[in-house]
């Protein structure tokens, strides 16, 4: 007989919570989080393009090298002044001058 039966019951129970006020509001709160389209999914994905960005690897493999320590440093010191015909004999002034002119520069 149905009417006594474990289904029927658990149906009336089943009921009573997703007709109770608290089930509907907890529904209509989870249905209006999605990622997709959210403004985190929209940061997310532009992080993912900018990681993949050729222009920001080289920009982070730049500052780690040598020549670019060595700019920096004749950068400093010759803040100014004209580089002459006689300064450009130096080896730093020569690294600093080729880093200057190569594409990791600008």
């Amino acid at each position: 007989m149905i009417a006594k039966s474990t289904d029927l019951a658990r149906y009336f129970e089943l009921k009573k919570s997703v007709e109770s006020i608290v089930f509907v509001q907890r529904k209509k709160d989870m249905e209006s989080l999605h990622y997709k389209g959210s403004p985190e999914h929209i940061k997310n994905v532009e992080y993912i393009r900018l990681s993949n960005s050729r222009q920001l690897k080289r920009y982070y493999a730049t500052l780690s090298t040598n020549e670019y320590r060595l700019f920096l440093e004749s950068d400093a010191a010759l803040k100014g002044k004209q580089i002459d015909d006689a300064m450009k004999k130096d080896p730093k002034i020569k690294a600093y001058l080729k880093f200057r002119n190569s594409k990791n520069y600008g």
